[in-house]
């Protein structure tokens, strides 16, 4: 009689992980449940409450049966929260009316100046990050876990890059099989271009030594995977595995206001470098050009906004006709996008080749028609081979955005077919099939 086969057991460190709510959290909450799905015993290690942009406790009931640890930090964010600063709550929307009125002067605060101008700041001084105070909590709270439930593998995933070090720490201390994720590029990333001398060399020397400790690297796109790759020791495996989509999280589609709308739906923050300046300028050329377009057009902006954005909204006329309704609930958001005739992307240049949003794969997924305004690079690639019928035009362009959206709402108006996404390409994004990958890789690794 052969006896079975042993259950593998992994620890995901994940700083930024529900309740905290943002594009990041998605790739290790569905990490975790998948892995769950496939017979691996998983635990997650993340930070107690801190204040943070945005939450979503709805997230946590994906993973009824995944322990979640939480070490203590000494970031400025945790200091904040036992301060009592506590983050507002909202229920979730009927309609978009009910986003109509949560616009900015009916309840959403947008980030101000002086925050964006506070992040900046520290941006530049801390080393890796701002929550390098999260670092050796966890790394005490890591290895008593480690000492205590025996892991097959720990994966540590970023954005913050403290994580890294966290396993970094595990490892050297405790011989454990580590698997660092990126979600975003690390000293190549846009935002750290303008970082101190002194930092640009501490980050680049802990990512060296990150790469070269870890037993096996992900990337979360072709791109980020060809700058990785020639900077590993030669031991470590390599994984190319990008965002994906669930579509578990697809609920029923958010009514129109009225019929005879033409609903445009952005779905995703304007932070870190991105502004939604020229998608506002485009928006707003295109009602002056078209009266029809001005009737019917609404847009809604749902994430954090700039407090600036919004103010070039209302020197621009949109008022009545963009809604900038705040962060809401992951599934709520992917419901505006279900009830949306046009889905809409915007990036910056700057932002480069080998950053994908985590909401392209799922706008492909729901075979919409799409205007993405974005730079070249592995976004556009996506988009070719999945959604062959998506409008693209160059990042920052407001004249090609007013032209993508006249374009796309005559077609709608005139009831035109569109370009079916491609279902074959569109399938290699799904997160289950995407986890069964990793699982693979981990196994290989362990």
């Amino acid at each position: 009689m052969t006896s079975p086969a042993k259950k593998r057991r992994i620890l995901i460190v994940a700083h930024n992980f529900p309740p905290l709510a943002s594009g990041g959290v998605h790739r290790p909450v569905k990490f975790a449940r998948y892995l769950r799905v496939l017979g691996w015993e998983v635990e997650v290690l993340s930070v107690k409450n801190i204040r943070y942009h945005a939450y979503d406790a709805s997230l946590l009931e994906e993973l009824p049966d995944v322990t979640v640890h939480r070490a203590g930090s000494a970031e400025i964010l945790r200091w904040a929260w036992l301060a009592g600063w506590r983050p507002a709550t909202s229920d979730a929307p009927a309609d978009f009316g009910e986003l109509e009125s949560r616009a900015p002067g009916r309840g959403y605060r947008p980030v101000s100046r002086g925050s964006r101008w506070f992040k900046a700041v520290t941006r530049r001084l801390a080393v890796p990050d701002n929550e390098v105070g999260w670092v050796p909590f966890a790394a005490v709270k890591g290895l008593a876990l480690l000492e205590a439930r025996r892991f097959d593998a720990v994966l540590t995933t970023s954005p913050p890059e403290s994580c890294h070090l966290v396993g970094w720490a595990l490892k050297r201390l405790a011989g454990a099989t580590w698997v660092a994720d990126f979600r975003d590029a690390w000293t190549s990333h846009h935002l750290r271009r303008d970082l101190l001398p002194v930092a640009r060399f501490a980050n680049r020397w802990l990512e060296r030594g990150v790469l070269r400790a870890a037993d096996g690297v992900v990337a979360n796109s072709a791109a980020m995977a060809r700058t990785l790759k020639p900077r590993l020791a030669s031991r470590v495996k390599l994984l190319t595995l990008p965002n994906g989509f669930d579509a578990a999280d697809f609920g029923p589609p958010l009514a129109k206001v009225a019929r005879g709308d033409f609903v445009a739906v952005h779905n995703g923050s304007f932070r870190g470098g991105r502004r939604a300046l020229a998608l506002l300028e485009g928006f707003a050329e295109a009602r002056r050009r078209d009266a029809d377009f001005g009737r019917a057009a609404k847009l809604y902006l749902l994430g954090i906004s700039r407090g600036d954005d919004l103010a070039a909204a209302e020197r621009l006329g949109l008022e009545g006709a963009v809604f900038a309704a705040g962060y809401i609930r992951h599934g709520d958001a992917l419901r505006a996008c279900r009830g949306a005739d046009l889905l809409v992307l915007a990036m910056t240049a700057l932002e480069g080749a080998a950053l994908v949003p985590g909401k392209v794969y799922e706008y492909v997924a729901m075979n919409k028609p799409i205007l993405a305004a974005i730079p070249p690079g592995e976004a556009r690639d996506v988009l070719r081979r999945a959604a062959p019928g998506a409008v693209v035009v160059g990042a920052d362009n407001a004249a090609a955005i007013a032209e993508g959206f006249l374009s796309s709402f005559d077609a709608w108006r005139r009831g035109e077919p569109r370009a079916a996404a491609d279902a074959a390409a569109v399938a290699e994004y799904a997160r289950p099939a995407q986890v069964a990958r990793l699982a693979a890789f981990l196994e290989a690794v362990a």
